[in-house]
Formats: C-alpha cells, sequence, structure tokens
C-alpha cells in the first residue's frame, strides 16, 4: 500500500518554466514472507510396551502439497503423512521434517517439528515363586513355604492350596505339617501398576517328601525257660528300624554282659534277669535311641538224684519157667521210660516189668530215663544194678509129643488145643522174650501175632505137672 513519488527541483537554462515538480506516484504491492513451522502430537504418552501410538503433525506455512519425513531417533521412518503411527519403546523421540511450497515469500522450506520423547512402561507379568524351608523332612515337621512375587503390586493377593485344595491365609508365608507326596503351591493376585498382563498366576508345585518317624525297638525271646540248673540258655535279639551299624548291650541283672551282638548265651541261676539295649543309627527320622527291651526273669530248678533199682519173681529157677522182672523209678517223675537189657543187649522197652524164660547165667538191667516234665535230674537216664539168674535144669520136663496137646498156626495166629484145663500158655519169641500170657486156659484158645514177623517162636505150656516145649512157625 505505499505510494512512492519524486519531486524534482531542475535548474535548466535557459526559459526554465517551474523549477520544482512532481512524478507519478506508484503505490506498492507487498506480500508478508511466509516461514514454515510444524508441531506434532502423540495420541497418548506414557505407554504401555507394545502399544501403537499415533503422531499428528499440524503444519503452518506448509503449502499446498507439503512433504512429510518422520523420524524416529533421527532415523526416518514413516510415510509422507500428516501422521505416523508405531510401537515406540521407552525413551524413543519421534519428530517430522516439513518441505513447504507455500507460494510466495517462502522463508525456508525444510523445517523440523518439535521432538516427542515417548514414556514406554514394560508390560508387567506377575509370577510367583515358592520355597520350602526344608524338604525330605520327617512327619510332623513343620514346614514354612515362602512365596517370592514378581510384579506382585502392592497389596497382592495369596491363595495358598495343598493338593489343590485351598489353605493358609493371605500371606506370602504358610507353614503347616506336610505328609509324603503333598503339592504344595500358591496363586497370586497382583495389583501391579501400570501395564499388568494377567494378574491371576500360579506358582510352581513343592511336592514334599516326608519319612517316617524311625522308632527302634528290640525284644528278645530265651531258647527255653523253666530250665534245669547248669543248661545254657540261648537269648536272642530281634529288632525293628535298627539301623545298619545297631549296638546291642545285654544286661544280666542290670549289669552289662554280652558280647555287642543279637545272641548271648549264659548258664543262669534262678530268678536272673536278662535284657537288653539298642542304640539304633537307622536314618532317616530315627525317634528315641536307645531303646530297652523286655525282661526275661529265668526259671532254674534244681536237679534231683534219680535211681532206679529191679526185683525178679523168682531167682534161682528152673527151666523153662518164665520169670517176670519188675522196675521201680526213685524220683524219676510220673511218666519215665524203661529200656530193658539181657547180657546188654536191648530186650525191651516201654513197660515197667519185664518177662521171659532166663537161662543160667543171664544178667537182666533196666535204664530208666526220667518223665522230663517233672524234674531236672543230675543223671539221665538212670540204671539199675544187673540180677544174674540161675537157672536149673528141670528133670521133669516131659516131651510135648507124649502130651494130647495140639499146636498149630494160620493167618497170623497161633492155636492151642487141649482137653484138660492148663495152668498157663506163654508164646515167647527166639529171644527169649514173652510177648503173650494166658492163665487157667482150657480147649482152643487163638493167640493174635497179627503186629508180629513170621518168624519161630516158643510155645510154653505149663501144667500141674509138667511144663511143654513146641516151636512153632508163625504163618
Amino acid at each position: 500500500g505505499d505510494v512512492v513519488s519524486v519531486e524534482l527541483n531542475s535548474n535548466a537554462t535557459p526559459c526554465l518554466v517551474g523549477s520544482l515538480v512532481v512524478s507519478n506516484g506508484v503505490k506498492m504491492a507487498v506480500n508478508p514472507n511466509l516461514t514454515p513451522s510444524i508441531t506434532i502430537i502423540a495420541s497418548e504418552n506414557n505407554v504401555c510396551a507394545n502399544t501403537e501410538v499415533t503422531f499428528t503433525a499440524t503444519p503452518v506455512n506448509g503449502g499446498t502439497t507439503p512433504i512429510y519425513q518422520w523420524k524416529v531417533n533421527d532415523v526416518n521412518a514413516g510415510t509422507n503423512s500428516s501422521t505416523f503411527a508405531y510401537n515406540p519403546v521407552n525413551g524413543d523421540v519421534v519428530k517430522v521434517e516439513l518441505n513447504s511450497n507455500a507460494t510466495p515469500c517462502l522463508v525456508g522450506s525444510l523445517v523440523a517439528s518439535n521432538g516427542v520423547t515417548m514414556a514406554v512402561n514394560p508390560n508387567l507379568t506377575p509370577s510367583v515363586a515358592i520355597a520350602a524351608s526344608e524338604n525330605n523332612v520327617c512327619a510332623n515337621t513343620e514346614v514354612t513355604f515362602t512365596a517370592t512375587p514378581t510384579n506382585g503390586g502392592t497389596t497382592p493377593v495369596y491363595q495358598w492350596k495343598v493338593n489343590d485344595v485351598n489353605a493358609g491365609t493371605n500371606s506370602s508365608t504358610f507353614a503347616y505339617n506336610p505328609i509324603n507326596g503333598d503339592v504344595v503351591k500358591v496363586e497370586l493376585n497382583s495389583n501391579a501398576t501400570p501395564c499388568l498382563v494377567g494378574s491371576l498366576v500360579a506358582s510352581n508345585g513343592v511336592t514334599m517328601a516326608v519319612n517316617p518317624n524311625l522308632t527302634p525297638s528290640v525284644a528278645i525271646v530265651a531258647s527255653e525257660n523253666n530250665v534245669c540248673n547248669g543248661s545254657t540258655v540261648t537269648f536272642n535279639a530281634t529288632s525293628t528300624n535298627e539301623g545298619t551299624k545297631p549296638i546291642y548291650q545285654w544286661y544280666k541283672n542290670n549289669l552289662p554282659v554280652g558280647s555287642g551282638t543279637t545272641i548271648y548265651e549264659v548258664i543262669p541261676i534262678n530268678g536272673d534277669e536278662i535284657s537288653v539295649t539298642l542304640a539304633s543309627n537307622a536314618t532317616p527320622c530315627l525317634m528315641g535311641s536307645p531303646v530297652a527291651s523286655n525282661t526275661v526273669i529265668m526259671l532254674v530248678n534244681p536237679l534231683k538224684d534219680a535211681s532206679a533199682s529191679i526185683d525178679v519173681s523168682a531167682n534161682p529157677i528152673n527151666s523153662n519157667i518164665p520169670v517176670t522182672f519188675t522196675a521201680t523209678a526213685i524220683d524219676c517223675g510220673t511218666a519215665p521210660s524203661y529200656k530193658w537189657y539181657k547180657n546188654q543187649i536191648l530186650v525191651g522197652d516201654d513197660s515197667n516189668s519185664y518177662t521171659y524164660l532166663p537161662n543160667n547165667n543171664d544178667n537182666v538191667s533196666v535204664e530208666i530215663t526220667p518223665d522230663p516234665t517233672s524234674y531236672c535230674f543230675a543223671v539221665n537216664p538212670v540204671a539199675s544194678s544187673s540180677i544174674r539168674m540161675v537157672v536149673s535144669i528141670n528133670t521133669k520136663l516131659n516131651n510135648f509129643n507124649d502130651s494130647n496137646i495140639s499146636i498149630y498156626s494160620s493167618d497170623k495166629n497161633i492155636y492151642v488145643a487141649c482137653p484138660q484145663k492148663l495152668k498157663q500158655i506163654y508164646i515167647v519169641t527166639t529171644l527169649g522174650t514173652a510177648i503173650k500170657l494166658e492163665s487157667n486156659v482150657s480147649g482152643l484158645k487163638k493167640f493174635d501175632l497179627s503186629n508180629y514177623p513170621n518168624a519161630y517162636y516158643f510155645v510154653k505150656i505149663v501144667t500141674d505137672n509138667n511144663v511143654y516145649t513146641q516151636k512153632v512157625l508163625l504163618k
């Protein structure tokens, strides 16, 4: 809008007509200088990681077709657009350069925007780990579990679980007495800010190894009790939870004895008290060592002096006449056993008497074994003195063939037939042992020998006047 003119004061000669003149005025059209500028703003700042942020450019004097060059940390990015979107990382500086085509009077076409520094918070993924104060523990041991949270926030909430069943309280620690195989874990509900990703998480599971408490014990038994004086008794210890190197200490009447093994031998006296202690090295979880066994009180019986004697029904005696020996057991108990000997050869047992046909100079004795359930005996078995038989030849013995008596064998039986009355009939082995005896017999008499072997036997028949002998084969 300025008008520009000029005045002329001329000194032209000659004939100057008006020396001072004014020119025409020129009115000026002056355009303002166009200085471009640009600013940018972010759709959000102080964001979480992996969040897309849109940046918008606002140009001044950008012209009709401005050109944009976005930059992240001075490195070209984006496209020729007034907006730019991407996922920033913390500390990124975003700006844009504007190349303006504004007209007229553009002053500096290329300008840069302000820089926006991004605050990007990491995503907070909560987690929790637990640890036991100890594992591989003994039964009835209290174990404390401690939770260590990551991104738990200021007021995390804990839910403890044992075998997936809720337990404990809202605390970072949990104490209880586990049993073997229990699985302990905790759930964490986090309130961490900002950028919390998944608030509820579960910890690792801790599987508990709980060993049973090993309580040692020991018991002893005697090989026998209620024994005889002078008997050796063996004691055996049976233990549980004794470990690999147990130590045994035997005691007799509360005084240490023995060799430190599970076996102890002693010749006790009546009233002795025997016991043992066990020091166990069982692992793990040994409870109460050493321990004492039961106490065995010994019953020891004094020794009795048993003896044996024998009597014979007749001595001296005529030949072919049986005699009976009778044994007397003195202090041998209620049920002694007997063994008869003739000339030191065993000829009979299990009876306190022995009957046979003696020969001259036979020596007969008995051996008695006292009843072991009755008493204790100083000598066992005991033997009687022997009796020597004196046998005279019977001149009145008639020949069997002269009598009217008949004898025969059939079906393991021996039969004796006689019309008159017989005083006695003996069935005698070839060793002289009488195995059958009948008195006052007449008619037909059967002797059952089914329990005896087929062999020769003597039939001795005694009448009022004679003695008859017949050898018969049992069949």
